[in-house]
């Protein structure tokens, strides 16, 4: 993860007990600031398993990483959902966009050659070309293996409501729209992942 653009930590092999703090350290960043009592979730693609966290609080985002580790060490891809929500999600539910009442941050998906990504015309050849596609300083920059996921962290956390919805999932999409007008022949390698209900790896 690179945070700030500043430090970057690789987490290959690494002990499990670094691999948790590491999984923390990321949560503290999104979720810290969060003062209301406010759920998230764990997401894992092969059994469509969803566990909920009220990351409000230290403990339970402390409990959020250590079966996030967990879930990992199954062999499970595991997933987390980006913005927060007032009910803890339905068991083995994704969560929809009526149900976010809570974003910590804008975020983008840059997608790397290799793994399941195998377009070589759509997809850039490593990390470093990746990173030359973000016009703007980021927040944190994270490297999810065959993927790079940048953030740009709100000083103030936003309320989602009926009323902007709309508007926040726009000013999402725009933020992707410039990281792609910036990766010219390789746009199709940032994914669309504006919508308000999104989980990316972790």
């Amino acid at each position: 993860m690179l945070e700030n653009t500043k430090s970057e930590v690789q987490p290959v092999n690494v002990d499990k007990q670094t691999r948790i703090e590491m999984a923390l350290r990321f949560l503290n960043l999104l979720f810290g600031a969060v003062l209301e009592r406010l759920f998230g979730y764990l997401w894992t693609k092969q059994d469509k398993a969803t566990y909920p966290f009220a990351v409000s609080s230290p403990d339970e985002r402390i409990a959020m990483a250590k079966k996030a580790i967990e879930l990992s060490d199954e062999g499970k891809d595991v997933y987390f959902g980006i913005n927060l929500m007032n009910e803890p999600p339905a068991r083995n539910t994704r969560v929809k966009a009526e149900f976010v009442t809570l974003q910590t941050a804008t975020v983008a998906d840059i997608d790397i050659l290799g793994g399941e990504h195998t377009d070589s015309n759509k997809y850039p050849a490593n990390i470093e070309m990746a990173k030359g596609f973000l016009p703007f300083p980021v927040s944190m920059l994270v490297d999810s293996g065959y993927g790079l996921h940048p953030y740009c962290l709100y000083a103030k956390p936003i309320a989602i409501t009926a009323e902007n919805r709309s508007e926040v999932t726009k000013r999402n999409k725009k933020f992707i729209d410039s990281i792609r007008n910036c990766a010219g022949k390789y746009a199709k390698a940032v994914d669309s992942v504006h919508d308000l209900p999104r989980v990316l790896r972790l």
